[in-house]
């Protein structure tokens, strides 16, 4: 399974505090834009056409209790991500199930 991360997550050092993740490649999310809209001050991503979140693609195995934990105003859904490797990922990626400010 791979999982597109943004904000925060992008770092490796933090998000392997919570999962077990090989880096992949960076990628582009098409047709979502990034905002620190996420209770005020979190990175979350927003659909909105037209418009890219970069981040990173890393390798997991599964989606772990200390990663929903963290995540636990985010809901999971599936996004399509384009590699800077040039090849197509399906990854889980996190976004807020809270009410946005944008």
């Amino acid at each position: 399974m791979y999982l597109f991360s943004y904000g925060s997550n992008t770092h490796e050092d933090h998000l392997k505090k919570f999962v077990k993740a090989m880096y992949i490649t960076n990628g582009t999310l098409k047709d979502y834009k990034l905002y620190f809209n996420h209770l005020f001050v979190y990175a979350n991503i927003m659909k909105e056409i037209g418009k890219v979140t970069h981040g990173t693609i890393h390798k997991i195995a599964s989606i772990t209790d200390k990663l929903e934990a963290k995540e636990i105003f985010c809901k999971l859904i599936d996004v399509d991500v384009l590699g800077d490797d040039k090849k197509n990922y399906k990854c889980k990626t996190y976004i807020s199930k809270l009410p946005l400010i944008n």
